[in-house]
């Protein structure tokens, strides 16, 4: 298992920004405390990371995402 905080943080000290999205719904404030328990959106949520995406990103700059991750994922295995 590899920690999302710890390829956050080495994406970032390579110069990539990522972030957390899509908190699971039963967690919104708007929907107050339930007891409902969704595991799978809990466990997704606590491993999931966005990476950059936009329409002009090059295809030099998905190598190097993709380049760096791997990496990571090497360092951190």
């Amino acid at each position: 298992k590899i920690s999302r905080s710890k390829l956050m943080r080495g994406l970032q000290e390579n110069g990539i920004g990522t972030q957390v999205h899509y908190h699971p719904v039963h967690l919104q404030p708007f929907y107050g405390q339930h007891s409902i328990k969704l595991e799978n959106a809990n466990k997704y949520y606590s491993t999931c990371l966005s990476l950059p995406i936009h329409m002009s990103m090059t295809k030099a700059k998905v190598q190097f995402i993709v380049g760096t991750i791997k990496n990571q994922l090497k360092t951190l295995l």
